[in-house]
């Protein structure tokens, strides 16, 4: 069996996720290619290749891009993609055994009518990192259920623009010979119920962390301020609870009892793991957020709002799951003070990061079976 892994980017969330459970796979024995957007930061490893791209289309892919971020809501919406893959490209990785091609993120690599077309000839399987393959356009739909039927009016889109997300869906309206994989509960019932993919073989998998390190250290400066973690690249996003962020950094800029580190500027991660207390995230919309998986990990403590799949991988007794509806300055400030505690406590920090650790090693061996029961095409 061949698995191959194709990702828009080699970093991100998807790209870093596919990669570990490219190389895990590798570990034992099962051929696995990791296969990526070509970028200038990326130096592909062994058994990593690169989607080379043209200069058009290369502008094509920024336009599409471009497009999403001007006209989008509150949340990413996507509902045109750049397509860079045919079948003859797929079947230079087909050799003389059963190859899966596992889809992680297909932003400017497939638009929904080649998927379509393709998934009757070769074998696909999706990692759902988001909602944007069965609702056409939005990454999170925000509470809207219009993909359980057609996305038409989109409300996240300028009126204009607002039926392109249904356009999408009808271009990708056969996906029922694909199968996916959602990383969370939350996102699997979502897809489950989804017009798109409600005929779909599907099942709940964690991300990969293969190869990933974490040490629980245990913190010396305990009478300091407290370091408060913030994981997402853009912490000011407000799908990112860039609002509530903004606050709590004005309020505890002169003096407060607080500090903020943000994980965009360590150049190591490991730094910043080994900085922080406390791991903030307060989303709007999240899945399986794979920061969130690292800081239990490195044993730390995190406090998160209760939205999407954040619930499922948090424990009662270290984390804090606050409702959208109480998050606010107070409430945070207090969850912090009361997760520091635990960020002192070394035994219970250790425990909570096997534990976790158990729950994450799952992952490699339910991809591989997973990818069995999948007929040969």
């Amino acid at each position: 069996m061949r698995i191959v892994h194709l990702s828009t980017g080699h970093l991100g969330g998807a790209g870093l996720a596919a990669r570990r459970l490219s190389a895990g796979l590798r570990s034992v024995g099962i051929d696995s290619k990791f296969v990526a957007l070509s970028n200038s930061t990326y130096v592909p490893a062994e058994n990593e290749f690169q989607i080379p791209r043209s200069l058009p289309q290369k502008l094509n892919s920024g336009f599409s891009t471009l497009f999403s971020q001007q006209y989008s809501g509150k949340s990413l919406v996507t509902p045109i993609s750049t397509n860079l893959i045919d079948g003859d490209f797929l079947k230079r990785f087909i050799g003389d055994q059963k190859t899966v091609f596992h889809v992680h993120n297909w932003f400017n690599i497939f638009s929904q009518l080649r998927l379509a077309e393709l998934t009757r000839e070769f074998n696909f399987i999706f990692t759902l990192h988001d909602q944007r393959l069965f609702t056409g356009a939005c990454h999170y739909s925000l509470g809207c259920e219009k993909f359980r039927t057609v996305c038409t009016n989109c409300p996240q889109l300028p009126n204009i623009l607002s039926n392109l997300p249904s356009r999408a869906q009808r271009l990708a309206n056969d996906f029922s010979d694909i199968s996916f994989i959602a990383p969370s509960q939350w996102l699997f019932n979502l897809a489950s119920s989804s017009n798109l993919l409600s005929n779909c073989r599907g099942q709940v998998i964690p991300n990969s962390f293969y190869g990933y390190e974490a040490t629980v250290i245990e913190k010396r400066d305990q009478n300091s301020s407290i370091k408060v973690g913030l994981a997402a690249m853009n912490p000011k996003s407000w799908i990112k609870g860039g609002d509530i962020v903004t606050s709590l950094i004005s309020k505890h800029s002169n003096g407060g009892f607080i500090q903020f580190f943000s994980l965009s500027d360590f150049a190591h991660h490991k730094d910043f793991w080994s900085t922080i207390d406390v791991l903030l995230v307060p989303s709007q919309a999240d899945n399986s957020p794979n920061v969130i998986h690292e800081a239990k990990l490195w044993g730390i403590p995190v406090i998160a709002s209760d939205v999407g799949g954040i619930p499922e991988i948090l424990s009662e007794d270290f984390d804090s799951c606050i409702s959208l509806e109480s998050l606010t300055l107070n409430v945070i400030e207090s969850e912090i003070l009361r997760a520091y505690e635990f960020s002192n406590d070394i035994i219970a920090r250790r425990r909570e990061s096997e534990r976790h650790r158990k729950y994450i090693d799952s992952s490699l061996e339910r991809h591989i079976e997973f990818y069995k029961l999948l007929p040969s095409k």
